[in-house]
């Protein structure tokens, strides 16, 4: 919606959320609640303090203490133990560090070529270590939603706990929420004998259609950057390696190996690219993994450009970029800044492997035989001059720095048993934390005095859904069973055993709670009309590798929904969903419910805020729009349905779309290497060719060059182009602003059982730094947490759209009033200066708006910027 701001004395009322357990806690924390010694009690669904300072001190004492990468500083005894450690490497030693092998064994995933180094977990990736220097092999699971096991690769039996999706976690609007999480998925990494752990998704939400979009953090740069931060931080304070990804701009999973993201350096650097900066600033992760898309005509992990020139150079940043799974496209990428390459055999692959010529295969085929003798195209690069022995040197040296900072350099991890119960209670307290009320008409929540409440649809009796692909867990407690009917890829999709139906029974024990799965709502008319609630709870699968078609959930849980109303008013709508869809009956139901992907214990933690023993924390990362038309693009571009290669191949929609996908990109590269390779060849006739005949030579190379452009242009036939300048920095709440157009749900917008005021707000400054100092009142009966946010326009400026620069989450009594300062982001505050290749704050006067939601603010001052603050 368009912001509502008025110049008077603020005093705004709007239903917010429960205390944390996060913040019972002061200060950062490097938390670790997964000892029974250190917790006399962990009872999720109680938001008093279940942690006191003293359990922190002694949590705290646990934890590994590796050297701190501040400020991207690297102290002197690091650089000389890494320098030590280079200096004693072979060649082939250094080489080896460069590419990770994929780590399941060909029997368990049969389109993988590569078979099981010797030495691996088994998981994602595997970099084997130099034993006589005590360099331990680099053992790399997925992903940010807890520890996978792909294909079982290591039993059936390997369990890990699912967390809450990336963009609930972001939902809770608090830091000390995202470190938590990222705790416990580092800690079962760990546990599990991982060192590097493959998570962080930074990406911005510029289409809410994404199928990635539930790893990833919102549409804000400063939101995601501070909570994707505190996650990395959270999974490396256990002493492995965090990545960051996917860089940069990968927005979309439709044709995502062959895509090209086109935006400007302004627009990037104000958006996407600062939500990366802000994260790498707060949580220094060990690696940055590249994406698969193209940025601006180039393979991210070829990009000079993004990996070399913004990412090692503008941010400063030491750690080493890894490729995503068979993303890189030619050795060139070694010179553009790609320090390790990953996954060459993960079932898409653009040629051999460029680092490494290993292929794992031995006795599998004479040929693959022999090729895995042969020196690998980075060696031979280095030797003929291609690729200095400077840059080999620095690709080992920043593994190597990444593994001595975070701990991984000094500790081996055997694997341990997880604790289940203790992790599932977190995980709990995490989806309390993260669910959100987007209505509550007539107090219709919670549900307290009810008799008899129906349930319909959602398999709510068996399970909760988790989002599918890399990040996809194989959850303690096992798999529900899944509703009759659906799949995923042709597998059923992935259910987590937790019943909201059976806990809201626990919950309401004086209350009969039925359950239909919604198939026939005839029949059960009677119960559905006489009950004092009726909960529907509807579902949204996504997964990696493919785009939602639309914002609408299928039509069969639409008109459940609808055939509900007609029975009974006191409808309450319970999502569970990767990220916004469409909600063609929010008018008419009660109550709204937006769980996301809730993770494990995740019906319990429904049904305690569905019966208030827990308030609704969460506010939205995103917004929700009403339809596809009020979006920058109507339909996400590419081809998204492949029904003739479907049937040709005899697989699922899946395959065919991963197929047509890789071999686009495959075709592409090979004819863009030609295309290069030709205007080479033009470029030496013209400049270099030791016989001077200045017209010949033109005349030829002229002919060289346009067959270059010839073959250069089939080429691009098989790329698809998004066009990101049309918006530009502009993502979500920023379009609406921009567009005048008015959401479903706003970003940052949340209700809760109780209310809050914000009063007597003042805006200071000391000439390059802003705060804004303003009283929070619990209005309310119930305690609970306000989520105030800041949000800045510069005055007569239509080019600096209104944009979130800080906010909090203060924890309040019934009743209470505390004062709060928040100091205002001078990264969010800042534009790009694409002359100085710099951040700036720029001078003029800019006013600042307090609320609790980017839909309702209120003036409540303004400040003024003399001279431009160069930010670094």
């Amino acid at each position: 919606m368009t912001s509502s701001i008025t110049s008077n004395d603020i005093s705004l009322s709007a239903p917010v959320d429960t205390p944390l357990l996060a913040n019972n806690i002061k200060g950062s924390y490097p938390l670790d609640l997964y000892n029974s010694e250190n917790i006399p009690t962990l009872k999720s669904g109680t938001s008093q303090s279940l942690l006191v300072n003293n359990v922190v001190d002694k949590l705290m004492a646990q934890q590994i203490e590796p050297s701190v990468l501040g400020d991207n500083a690297i102290s002197t005894a690091v650089q000389q133990r890494v320098d030590s450690l280079l200096s004693q490497m072979t060649e082939t030693e250094k080489e080896r560090l460069l590419y990770a092998h994929w780590a399941a064994p060909k029997i368990n995933l049969p389109i993988f070529i590569e078979e099981m180094p010797e030495g691996a977990i088994g998981s994602a990736g595997y970099i084997a270590g130099v034993a006589r220097l005590g360099i331990p092999a680099i053992q790399m699971t997925d992903a940010g939603l807890g520890v996978t096991n792909p294909g079982d690769v290591r039993g059936s039996s390997s369990e890990a706990t699912p967390i809450p999706s990336a963009l609930g976690i972001s939902a809770s609007w608090d830091k000390n929420i995202a470190y938590t999480a990222g705790n416990l998925i580092g800690k079962e990494a760990k546990e599990e004998g991982f060192n590097m752990l493959l998570a962080g998704g930074a990406n911005l939400v510029r289409d809410p259609r994404g199928g990635r979009v539930f790893e990833y953090m919102g549409e804000d740069p400063l939101l995601t950057g501070i909570l994707d931060g505190n996650l990395i931080k959270g999974v490396q304070d256990n002493g492995i390696i965090s990545t960051i990804k996917h860089f940069a701009v990968n927005a979309q999973e439709t044709d995502r190996f062959s895509n090209n993201a086109i935006i400007s350096d302004k627009a990037a650097h104000e958006s996407d690219l600062l939500a990366f900066k802000i994260a790498i600033d707060t949580g220094n992760p060990g690696a940055v993994m590249s994406a698969y898309n193209q940025y601006n005509g180039e393979y991210a992990a070829n990009n000079k450009y993004l990996l070399t020139d913004i990412l090692k150079g503008e941010f400063a940043y030491k750690g080493f970029v890894i490729s995503d799974w068979g993303s890189v496209h030619g050795l060139d990428a070694a010179n553009a800044g790609l320090d390790v390459e990953a996954g060459a055999y993960a079932g898409i692959t653009y040629g051999e492997p460029f680092f490494s010529s290993k292929f794992g295969t031995e006795g599998f085929h004479p040929l693959l035989d022999y090729l895995s003798k042969q020196p690998s195209d980075l060696h031979k690069a280095v030797e003929s001059g291609v690729i200095p022995q400077s840059r080999i040197d620095d690709m080992a040296r920043r593994i190597l720095t990444s593994m001595v900072v975070n701990g991984v350099m000094d500790n081996v991890y055997t694997p341990v048993p997880i604790n289940v119960e203790e992790d599932a209670q977190i995980a709990q307290m995490l989806e309390e934390n993260s669910i959100t009320l987007l209505k509550n008409e007539g107090n219709i929540l919670p549900l307290e005095g009810v008799k008899n409440v129906m349930v319909l649809g959602g398999n709510a009796k068996n399970g909760v859904l988790m989002g599918d692909g890399s990040s996809s867990v194989n959850p303690t407690g096992g798999l529900a069973t899944p509703p009759a009917g659906t799949t995923a890829f042709g597998n059923p999709t992935s259910w987590i055993k937790s019943s909201i139906v059976d806990s809201l029974q626990k919950g309401l024990p004086d209350a009969e709670v039925n359950w239909s799965d919604g198939e026939n709502i005839s029949a059960i008319q009677d119960k559905v009309a006489q009950a004092d609630a009726v909960v529907v709870v509807v579902t949204q699968w996504s997964a990696e590798g493919i785009d939602q078609k639309s914002l609408d959930l299928d039509a069969d849980q639409n008109k459940l929904v609808t055939d509900a109303l007609k029975l009974n008013k006191k409808v309450i709508v319970v999502l569970e969903n990767s990220g916004p869809v469409a909600m063609p009956w929010a008018g008419e139901v009660k109550g709204i419910v937006e769980t996301w992907y809730p993770g494990r214990n995740g019906g319990e933690a429904i049904a305690n805020v569905l019966t208030g023993k827990v308030n609704p924390s969460g506010h939205l990362p995103v917004s929700f729009p009403n339809s596809e038309q009020e979006l920058p693009r109507e339909k996400i571009p590419g081809n998204n349905e492949y029904p003739i290669l479907t049937a040709l191949l005899g697989g699922n929609r899946g395959d065919a779309k991963v197929a047509i996908d890789a071999a686009k990109a495959t075709v592409y590269t090979g004819l863009h290497y030609v295309a290069t390779g030709v205007e080479d060849v033009a470029n030496f006739v013209e400049n270099k060719f030791p016989v001077k005949l200045p017209i010949i030579n033109d005349l030829i190379a002229g002919v060289l060059k346009g067959v270059s452009g010839l073959v250069e242009g089939v080429a691009k036939k098989f790329i698809t182009d998004t066009n990101y300048n049309i918006e530009g920095a502009n993502v979500g709440y920023k379009y609406y602003a921009q567009t005048q157009q008015e959401p479903l749900f706003s970003f940052g917008y949340g209700l809760s059982y109780t209310t809050f005021e914000l009063n007597h707000a003042a805006v200071a400054s000391d000439g390059n730094n802003f705060s804004v100092t303003f009283s929070v009142s619990n209005t309310g009966q119930r305690e609970g947490a306000a989520v105030p946010q800041i949000y800045v326009k510069k005055i007569n400026d239509d080019s600096y759209p209104i944009r979130l620069a800080g906010w909090d989450k203060v924890s309040l009594g019934s009743g209470e009033v505390r004062l709060d300062t928040v100091m205002l982001d001078n990264r969010a505050l800042s534009v790009w200066d694409e002359g100085k290749k710099q951040y700036v704050v720029e001078p003029g006067e800019y006013e600042v708006f307090l609320g609790q939601s980017s839909d309702k603010l209120t003036k409540v001052g303004s400040f003024v910027q003399n001279a431009s603050n160069y930010i670094s």
